[in-house]
């Protein structure tokens, strides 16, 4: 929960250097976008997840990012380092590019309000066999 890995790799949100903690509005959001960075499902029983309880005092800033404008990472980034060097909020909401009807959320670390964020012991994530076969049946149809 420090934003290590987005800034080392940087993330469709941010570029290397900066360091927002990725989340998503939903278990099965985060879950689907999980999927879509690793490529596979066969490693998800070795994550965990935690919940991240946001007070009502805590401002979550709406993005109004252009859906059009996802696949542009010039844009996505330009608009995640602004948000995250500017501090306005400890929170930004931005459309998730997997299922661009769910919310993504970035967390600055460096902002006051975000050391009241309540976040949740880990817990392992689970996945249905089911969807690992789904998943083994893509990629042969896929090949």
């Amino acid at each position: 929960m420090d934003g290590t890995g987005a800034a080392l790799q940087g993330g469709r949100w941010n570029s290397p250097g900066v360091a927002p903690i990725y989340s998503a509005a939903n278990y099965s959001a985060a879950f689907l976008e999980l999927i879509v960075q690793m490529g596979r499902v066969s490693l998800m029983p070795t994550y965990h997840y935690c919940h991240i309880d946001v007070p009502d005092r805590v401002i979550i800033e709406q993005s109004n990012f252009n859906l059009d404008d996802l696949s542009s990472e010039a844009a996505t980034r330009g608009c995640g380092n602004r948000w995250w060097k500017e501090g306005r909020t400890a929170i930004l909401c931005v459309p998730s590019a997997v299922t661009r009807v769910d919310s993504n959320y970035l967390l600055n670390t460096n902002h006051p309000e975000f050391a009241l964020l309540k976040v949740s012991d880990p817990k392992p994530v689970w996945v249905d066999p089911r969807l690992t076969a789904a998943a083994q049946g893509w990629k042969s149809t896929a090949q």
